[in-house]
């Protein structure tokens, strides 16, 4: 799966300052993977707005929006919508363009009841879609675009911004919690460059889906908390092969602390060397103050008040604090197979073992020549050390015939069993002689809680998208409801939906070329992958 892809109180950052590409056994779902930094309560959250809905019903016309973050930035002059560099400016205001017949695909309940106070039937009613697709405007909501930059494969690209996103507004909730919402594929912005702002259907599912299974796994991540289709049409290329094809516009809802990343204070960047490109901010230190403030003290209230008379080590402290949980979230996303592309990372580029290995003994080469060189490249001796080990194990396993393998692997698997045999019966209690059954059943219940029993495959991601193309968004609904709980061993197949078709006229002639050739349908979600995954393509 490429493409994740965040984010409790956060700071929400992208890796490489924008779009990060990944790579887990996940479905492709999130084109832009959002660094969600865990743990910080905002000296916001104690706000007296949320007082005055505290006994009443939150309904839709009364979320309770206070957009600090717009009364906090420098907000855009130009109020006209067109493609240009946004100078001087976190924000830009816009405003969503409508679709035709939006319908809902599928809410997280725990979501839209749990974080934004919404009833259930709040998110029954009959132009809740309405409201989630961008046709109409929340009461109190105040649509902008924001202004970033980053690099793109290891080079820095400029202004990039939200393309295609909205933000409509952060909402307190009764517990004085703030969340920002937002509105992917709701039209173009200032920084749409020659695209239409607009999501499909297939990209939108994923991205909703894998939102929610990796904030059920237990790491933090952007949450999902609506997805809407519509009939409004686009044109896309899937595969980039000269055959586009219409596909159905689509818009998800987002839902983090915050949106602000590292990109959010690259619109200041000086003139990069390599491209020639800068931020449309340089030079405008009162403006990365300002932004720095803003997060410091909203996000990372800690860090301001042990440093409010020293400016130089606030901003350094900060530094630290998100390059500490940025780590532990990678580390988190390691632990369930979400792995990172890191584009710097050239050794791990190569799929021909006999050039990595030339080349690693080049970079070994030359740093005993100039020991500095691989503090430039950002490695270490020891670390090529260990990916000349791994190139040399693999060149070994190449002339192994496969009786040799298997006895090999034999071996290994038998002394590890007695290995683990060891390791179990240091766990009895003085006196016992037997592992008892209630230890078994322990261990065995602790094992299932830290091993899902369910995970976003690709082709799991792509029976839903099918049967959503062709106007069944029911097994979008079976798909989350299990990634809701993903440790659980009730079957798959007794989940409580709601069964609701919506079919469409044009649903056969607007969906995405079909890639499964027969479906599972959750017979065999945490079984294998059927044949036919192994020819899906993701884009």
């Amino acid at each position: 799966m490429s493409s994740l892809l965040s984010w409790n109180s956060f700071l929400l950052i992208k890796i490489s300052s924008a779009r990060v590409t990944v790579h887990h056994s996940f479905a492709k779902a999130i084109p832009s993977v959002r660094v969600l930094i865990q743990g910080r309560r905002s000296r916001y959250h104690q706000s007296s707005l949320s007082g005055r809905h505290e006994k009443m019903a939150t309904t839709l016309e009364t979320l309770n929006f206070d957009n600090l973050s717009q009364r906090s930035l420098p907000i855009d002059e130009e109020k006209r919508n067109f493609t240009r560099q946004v100078r001087g400016a976190c924000f830009s205001k816009v405003s969503p363009t409508p679709v035709a017949n939006p319908q809902i695909v599928a809410y997280a309940d725990d979501v839209m009841t749990g974080l934004l106070d919404l009833p259930e039937s709040e998110l029954k009613r009959g132009d809740f879609a309405e409201y989630f697709a961008g046709n109409k405007l929340l009461p109190g909501c105040d649509p902008a675009a924001h202004c970033y930059c980053g690099h793109q494969f290891g080079s820095f690209a400029g202004q990039l911004g939200d393309g295609a996103t909205m933000y409509l507004g952060e909402i307190v909730n009764k517990r004085s919690e703030r969340w920002e919402v937002q509105l992917k594929g709701a039209g173009v912005t200032p920084y749409s460059r020659s695209a239409d702002g607009r999501k499909v259907l297939r990209s939108t599912i994923r991205e909703f889906l894998c939102s929610e299974a990796i904030h059920h796994l237990g790491i933090p991540t952007t949450r999902g908390g609506t997805c809407v289709t519509s009939d409004t049409k686009v044109i896309r290329d899937i595969f980039y092969d000269g055959n586009p094809i219409q596909e159905r516009a689509s818009i998800v809802l987002r839902v983090a602390q915050t949106f602000l990343r590292f990109g959010s204070f690259e619109i200041f960047k000086p003139e990069d060397s390599y491209t020639g490109r800068q931020g449309p901010s340089v030079g405008r230190k009162d403006i990365l103050e300002t932004l720095l403030n803003y997060t410091i003290q909203t996000f990372f209230p800690e860090v301001h008040q042990r440093n409010e008379e020293n400016q130089e080590k606030k901003y350094l402290d900060f530094y630290k604090e998100v390059v500490r949980l940025t780590a532990q979230l990678v580390a988190g996303w390691q632990c369930v197979g979400f792995y990172v592309y890191k584009r710097q990372d050239i050794l791990s580029l190569f799929s021909d073992l006999s050039g990595v290995f030339r080349q690693l003994e080049m970079y070994l080469m030359l740093a005993q020549m100039n020991p500095d060189l691989l503090g430039v490249l950002g490695q270490g001796q020891r670390r090529l050390m260990q990916e000349l080990d791994r190139v040399k194990k693999s060149k070994e396993l190449e002339k192994l015939t496969d009786e040799e393998k298997r006895k090999t692997d034999s071996d290994a698997w038998s002394a590890w069993l007695k290995m683990y045999s060891t390791r179990l019966e240091a766990e009895r209690s003085d006196g016992e002689t037997l592992i008892t059954e209630e230890l078994i059943q322990h261990r065995v219940d602790t094992m299932n809680k830290n091993n899902p029993k369910y995970i976003l495959r690709n082709y799991i991601a792509q029976n839903a998208i099918t049967e959503a193309e062709n106007g069944n968004f029911n097994e979008v609904r079976r798909v989350l409801k299990l990634l809701q709980n993903p440790f659980d061993e009730a079957p798959f197949e007794k989940l409580d939906v709601d069964e609701v078709e919506v079919a469409s006229e044009e649903a056969s002639s607007s969906s995405a070329i079909s890639q499964s050739k027969t479906g599972c349908k959750g017979t065999g979600y945490d079984n294998l992958p059927p044949d036919w995954a192994l020819n899906l393509r993701v884009t």
